[in-house]
């Protein structure tokens, strides 16, 4: 193929990558791999392609023959093996949390960008002549992701100290099912797709519940389980959040903004990811720079995410674990920001609109909210009004069982506390 002959096609006839990908019902990163000429699509699959693009067969066959001059590949040290079923059942075991991650998350996020996901499951499909196994299907990946979203909206209101146990039992009795069960190509990278969103709220409660390092092996499996299943958009989702959690949990800053463009660089090979997922990744990517030093290009990080928040399109539909993105929640963010970059007076506009509008139901991040807008008022001067929102943090703190809101209320007490 002489490249760029597909994608010319598709754009001539009014498809981007994202588009023509929902008519054909495949993942947006197959025809960009198709583009590429690195990969090939099944031959149903190709019909339905010729007829997309208005080509016949036979010259779409021709088009899609591998390019002669594949993309250089990165050293091999750096490339994890491919996969199979013994990776397979490693990443039910990691994902199981009976043994701590071995990778580094610098590592984890290059890999995923470097390794060509299973284009086939060769290695899955074995599982369907087991017949001795239960056989799973849609039916029990919709149970999955009701549970899933149930649990994510319990993560709202309870925190990860009372709930984290409960998570992490879901995600094991779930990875469970990957090596116990039989079930069809499409099934399992549904199954997979269900595993990365639960590794990623696992990731998250498990942090709450004081336990960072083992909050990051759950989302180095999440990550490992969405390139399995083929959908660099949650494996973008899953490295950022893993870059906001190592600078969160005063990891090394350097290695969080390394996973954070690693994430970034993921999310760019798709033709068009959508405003939202660019907001929050470049989000992401601005609070490891400011913790870094880098504040110059920190700023220049959360300019681009408010500039792709403002551009949203509600048209295109945001992947579903993007649910928590709205408009007050970016404000957060950005106020958040602010008051670490200096700029208390248009930290505390943002973060009083917001607070105004949070749930308070949501205990834990209505605490850190307070906290975070208290530090503004102690940078203006304000001393009285920071200790009035420190005690009403405090007796919020008192009622749950969070890390997080215990680490935010302990640095605003200190602060107020230790003479200037």
């Amino acid at each position: 193929m002489r490249r760029g002959e597909l994608a010319a096609r598709r754009r001539a006839r009014g498809h981007t990558q994202e588009t023509l990908a929902q008519r054909l019902g495949v993942n947006v990163s197959s025809v960009a791999r198709w583009e590429r000429g690195l990969a090939i699509p099944y031959p149903h699959v190709r019909r339905a392609l010729a007829e997309e693009l208005g080509l016949p067969v036979e010259e779409l066959t021709a088009l899609l023959t591998p390019a002669a001059d594949p993309e250089p590949a990165a050293p091999s040290e750096s490339v994890p093996p491919s996969w199979n079923r013994r990776r397979l059942e490693a990443l039910a075991t990691g994902l199981r949390g009976a043994q701590p991650a071995t990778d580094t998350p610098g590592h984890a996020a290059h890999a995923w960008l470097v390794t060509p996901p299973p284009a086939e499951w060769s290695w899955l499909a074995t599982r369907i002549r087991d017949h001795h196994r239960p056989a799973i299907g849609s039916a029990t990946i919709a149970r999955i992701r009701a549970r899933t979203d149930y649990l994510r909206t319990a993560d709202d209101i309870v925190a990860g100290g009372d709930l984290h146990h409960t998570i992490q039992r879901e995600l094991a009795v779930t990875a469970e099912l990957l090596s116990t069960t039989r079930y069809t190509d499409h099934i399992g990278r549904q199954l997979l797709a269900a595993l990365a969103e639960l590794s990623q709220l696992c990731g998250w409660s498990t942090a709450d519940a004081a336990d960072p390092a083992r909050a990051t092996g759950y989302y180095l499996s999440g990550i490992a389980a969405a390139h399995a299943a083929d959908l660099p958009e949650l494996g973008a989702e899953l490295t950022s959040a893993l870059a906001y959690h190592l600078t969160e949990t005063n990891g090394d800053a350097a290695e969080a903004v390394l996973v954070a463009r690693s994430a970034l660089a993921g999310l760019r090979r798709l033709d068009a990811p959508t405003p939202r997922m660019l907001a929050m990744v470049h989000a992401r990517l601005a609070w490891a720079l400011n913790a870094a030093g880098e504040t110059r290009s920190a700023l220049d990080a959360m300019n681009r995410a408010q500039d792709h928040f403002a551009a949203r399109d509600d048209t295109r539909p945001d992947p579903g674990w993007l649910y928590w993105l709205s408009a007050s929640e970016m404000d957060i963010i950005v106020g958040r920001f602010e008051a670490a970059t200096h700029q208390p007076e248009a930290a505390q506009r943002r973060l009083r609109t917001s607070l105004s509008q949070c749930d308070p139901h949501h205990v834990r991040e209505h605490t850190l909210y307070t906290t975070w807008l208290a530090h503004t008022y102690l940078d203006t001067g304000d001393t009285d009004q920071a200790a009035d929102l420190a005690q009403h943090c405090q007796r919020l703190d008192a009622t749950i069982d969070s890390a997080f809101s215990r680490r935010a209320v302990h640095h605003l007490t200190n602060r107020l506390t230790t003479p200037a």
